[in-house]
């Protein structure tokens, strides 16, 4: 229902219905509007490879006060 909300230009949220304004990402909406099941496949595994990424912890790492530069 998503999708078709977005592809019919009925997005709730105007950051989510700009997806159609731009060919590349309105022929991914328009293909999941058409196969939902596609986007629970390729979510899913989205999500399986994000959790495979360590994470590491304060005396590892750093906060950058700006994400382009190290401190």
């Amino acid at each position: 229902m998503y999708f078709k909300n977005l592809v019919n230009n009925s997005g709730v949220l105007g950051s989510d219905q700009a997806l159609m304004e731009d060919n590349t990402t309105a022929s991914i909406v328009i293909g999941y509007s058409k196969l939902p099941l596609l986007f629970f496949r390729e979510f899913g595994a989205s999500m399986a490879k994000l959790a495979s990424v360590g994470v590491i912890t304060e005396q590892e790492g750093e906060i950058r006060k700006d994400c382009k530069v190290v401190n």
